[in-house]
């Protein structure tokens, strides 16, 4: 009898509605499952090849398609094929037919080969737990018999000629390793195998395991001697990086809170530290902090830009403290020498190799920190992924210190301000943290009052003190001033604050030493006092001291210099500053001082001690190469007897060199001068054309006469006229007047032929007060187009930026060179407005307007206009037109 059908309909599965993207997030867990499943398989890899002692067994990461498999070649030829499952769920027997039809395929292949099943997940009773735990019993036989005919079935292509169930069940073994356990189990393998300590045992997991990665993108195989190798490797380069002098400018950002804060100092205008960030004391802001992460994400170099007291800093540690479990966060605190970039890259490098993914923050741009971009250019050449800069600077530094952005890729700036909105969303921030002061009840009133400037430090201290920081600032100065020794205080105050300004700070011994006003107090605990009155911050490890925030330090220089002048407080900084802070120190002083040609002054009168101090010294050193020393010493003999030396010394000089003397009209000086340590002999040439290549051999030769005296180089200038010396002349190192010397008599033109010829040499006036006759530089004419090929630079920039950069996602990092390289076209227009003819001027405008919409700007194109410029600057009588782009 047939038996009927079923009158009942299959219930359809009703796909569930999701009310929210929460929920809908929540469901989509494949890729989640995906990776688990994938970190599971790449971390029993790492393990399988750390426990393996064998050094003749290899493993092939993904070697066979369609299964997970390690494959392990042993002396007895055999090979094990290996398969992972991960699951959060209870398995049961009806998993593994998939597993087994892929053992299958390879069995029928070769029936000598072995497989592993490698799992984390619970088992159902039944006939899964009865195959693992290699208890089969008939009914579980019978089972899995039925499973392997329904492979065969589906499966008639395959030869099963000669296959036995029985023999391929029993080629299958399985383990059972806990995916949570793995990490532990490879570091103690490490510990174990290669005696590494604990502090540094991240590194090596890390590097394996992007070894392992690699190895299973390509399908290579890796055996005991290769691992070991990758080791020592990670062993090389931690041991490179010690010695590398990168770790002194490059420090790793600690978020990790080492002692109680009291919430409210943090409040009193001060720089945020990862401290800060980590106790959770700034306000978030929350839209700012996305659009920053956003654009790491997307791009390689990303610039907070904003003026003091915006909160770049904070903004910046925020951010890096959100994405510390994916980066790990570091902070350049130098890169201004070009040479040394290469140290800032072997040290990033290596932090790749072992793993790591560098967010690189460079905080506050300015002179200490100027070659950033060309480390940029450097990052994206040798590194390529898996690190990101993050940049902030304030307007005026960006544009001072931001360099060719065309050369560097996937850059992005965000731009920051406080707005109503953000203003608002602080107020009841700190409103639920009962951070605000008594006198505020609602948030217009003090925006109100801040609301020009909008800087985020202002606001917040009238928040939480109900007051501005000028007046606070004010009141405690008032205070100090009349306390036991408020003028030394004050002094500190000046000196301290004005170099933060200034960005930089000072050495706590420098200070002390340069303060002059008598106290029977100790030093020390008055600058500690200051410490704790005014908030400065002295670092005891470094022994440095420096204000708090440049917002408030500017405050308090206002403040302090209403009746004192400030061009007094900047001669006594530059007194006190490392050399290190200098040409910082230099950079910023044009914003403060007041009479700039008084103060330049005072400066030139500054250096001419310091170079009497450096010449004393060296008197005194020579004077103890040719002298022991002796209790009879004079030290006043010591310049009676270094003039006579010299004397003596130019007498020698001027006796070698005779015989150039008879050949040619010379004026040989009365003293020479010095570079550094190094000597430089000067003579001028009244008859000397240095245009012929024959003259100045001849010359040169009869010079060589003089490297029996003790110089470094001979300095050449030429006489233009009467008491006029040509501007330009020629720097010759002693070795190439030996040389030349030996080649001629000699007669080996080979070697001639190899002589670099002498440097040009700018004429200085330390050159001129050498002699005895005066004179003066011959002064050249200067072009009125001299600077304007920066705008035909740019351009080109504009241009070639625009040209190559059209793909999508480089829409917007475009978009900000453009606008940077306008905005430097146009300030360098301004300076040519009024010094080249109108007709000129009007042109390059025109040429401007129109590559700005849509003109192409080439090669061709500024070597065309540079050789106008060249053709304008060499007649400058002439009227000169440019050549039109067609």
């Amino acid at each position: 009898m047939t038996p009927k059908k079923s009158s009942k309909k299959k219930k359809k599965v009703v796909k569930p509605v999701y009310r929210s993207l929460s929920d809908l997030e929540r469901s989509r867990t494949g890729g989640q499952v995906a990776l688990s499943g994938f970190t599971y398989q790449f971390l029993y890899s790492c393990y399988l090849m750390l426990s393996e002692k064998d050094e003749s067994v290899s493993f092939t990461l993904e070697g066979l398609e369609d299964i997970d498999r390690y494959k392990c070649d042993v002396t007895s030829n055999t090979i094990t094929h290996i398969q992972l499952k991960y699951s959060t769920q209870r398995q049961d027997a009806s998993f593994l037919k998939d597993v087994l039809k892929n053992y299958l395929e390879v069995y029928l292949l070769d029936n000598t080969h072995d497989f592993k099943l490698v799992y984390d997940f619970d088992i159902a009773k039944g006939n899964l737990n009865k195959l693992v735990n290699n208890n089969l019993d008939e009914a579980s036989k019978k089972y899995w018999v039925g499973i392997i005919e329904k492979i065969m079935e589906e499966n008639t292509q395959w030869n099963w000629s000669g296959f036995s169930s029985n023999a391929f069940l029993g080629k299958i073994t399985f383990e059972k390793r806990v995916k949570d356990d793995l990490t532990l189990e490879i570091e103690k393998l490490l510990i174990e195998r290669h005696d590494i300590t604990t502090d540094n045992i991240r590194l090596y997991v890390n590097g394996i395991k992007v070894c392992c990665l690699e190895k299973m993108e390509y399908r290579e195989s890796i055996n005991r001697k290769e691992l070991d190798a990758i080791i020592q490797n990670i062993n090389d380069d931690i041991s490179k990086g010690i010695e590398n002098p990168a770790h002194g400018w490059i420090k790793k950002v600690d978020f990790s809170v080492l002692e109680a804060t009291d919430e409210k100092s943090y409040f009193e205008g001060k720089k945020a530290s990862p401290q800060d960030i980590a106790l959770k004391l700034p306000v978030r802001r929350i839209d700012t902090e996305k659009e920053v992460e956003d654009s790491i994400n997307s791009n390689r170099v990303t610039v907070i830009k904003a003026s003091s007291g915006q909160g770049k800093t904070t903004i910046a540690l925020q951010v890096a403290l959100n994405l510390s479990n994916e980066y790990n966060i570091y902070q350049l605190t130098w890169c201004n020498d070009a040479k040394e970039l290469n140290n800032i890259i072997k040290y990033f490098k290596s932090r790749v190799k072992l793993g790591e993914k560098p967010l690189i923050i460079i905080d506050n741009l300015d002179s200490q920190l100027s070659e950033w971009n060309r480390l940029a250019q450097l990052l994206q050449e040798e590194i390529t992924y898996n690190y990101k800069l993050l940049l902030t600077s304030r307007e005026d530094d960006w544009y001072r210190y931001s360099g060719n952005l065309s050369n560097v890729k996937s850059l992005r700036t965000v731009e920051i301000s406080l707005n109503n909105q953000e203003a608002e969303d602080i107020f009841f921030q700190l409103k639920k943290r009962n951070l605000l002061h008594d006198t505020v009840s609602d948030w217009r009133g003090s925006w109100k009052r801040i609301e020009e400037k909008r800087l985020l430090i202002e606001y917040v201290y009238l928040l939480t003190h109900g007051e501005m920081i000028s007046e606070r600032i004010s009141q405690q100065i008032s205070t100090i001033s009349t306390s036991e020794n408020g003028r030394i205080k004050c002094e500190i105050l000046r000196i301290v604050c004005f170099a933060d300004v200034c960005g930089i700070r000072l050495p706590v011994m420098k200070i002390i030493h340069n303060l002059k006003e008598p106290t029977s107090s100790d030093y020390g605990e008055i600058l500690k006092s200051v410490e704790n009155e005014f908030l400065i911050s002295i670092d005891e490890n470094e022994k440095f001291v420096e204000g708090l925030h440049p917002v408030r330090s500017m405050h308090i220089v206002k403040r302090l210099h209403e009746f004192y002048s400030i061009n007094n407080t900047a001669i006594n900084v530059i007194k006190l500053t490392d050399l290190t802070y200098l040409s910082k120190l230099f950079s910023n002083l044009p914003k403060w001082i007041t009479n700039r040609e008084e103060i330049y002054d005072d400066i030139v009168k500054l250096c001419g001690l310091e170079r009497e101090r450096l010449n004393l010294l060296i008197m005194t050193c020579e004077y103890y190469i040719e002298h022991k020393p002796s209790k009879y010493f004079n030290k006043y003999s010591i310049r009676s007897w270094y003039s006579k030396k010299k004397e003596q010394l130019i007498i020698d000089s001027s006796t070698a060199l005779n015989q150039l003397q008879e050949n040619y009209d010379v004026s040989f000086p009365v003293d020479y001068y010095s570079v550094g340590i190094l000597k430089h002999y000067p003579i001028i040439a009244n008859n000397l054309n240095v245009e012929d290549p024959d003259e100045l051999t001849k010359f040169l030769y009869l010079c060589s006469s003089i490297t029996s005296i003790d110089y470094d180089y001979l300095v050449i200038a030429v006489k233009s006229g009467i008491n006029q010396v040509m501007p330009n002349g020629l720097k010759v190192p002693y070795n190439f007047l030996k040389d030349l010397r030996v080649a001629i008599d000699d007669g080996n033109w080979e070697v001639m032929e190899k002589l670099s010829p002498p440097f040009p040499y700018e004429i200085s006036t330390g050159f001129l007060n050498c002699f005895e006759e005066k004179m003066n530089l011959l002064e050249l004419a200067t072009s009125p187009y001299e600077g304007i090929d920066s705008v035909f630079e740019l351009l080109w920039s504009y241009s070639i930026s625009r040209d190559i950069l059209v793909d999508k996602i480089d829409s917007e990092y475009l978009s900000g060179i453009l606008m940077e390289y306008e905005k430097k076209i146009t300030n360098l227009l301004k300076v040519f407005e009024g010094k080249i003819p109108a007709k000129e001027y009007a042109v390059i405008k025109q040429v401007c307007y129109d590559v700005y919409n849509g003109g192409f700007f080439g090669d061709a194109e500024l070597n065309n206009y540079n050789n106008s410029l060249i053709s304008l600057a060499s007649n400058l009588q002439e009227k000169g037109s440019f050549i039109k782009i067609t």
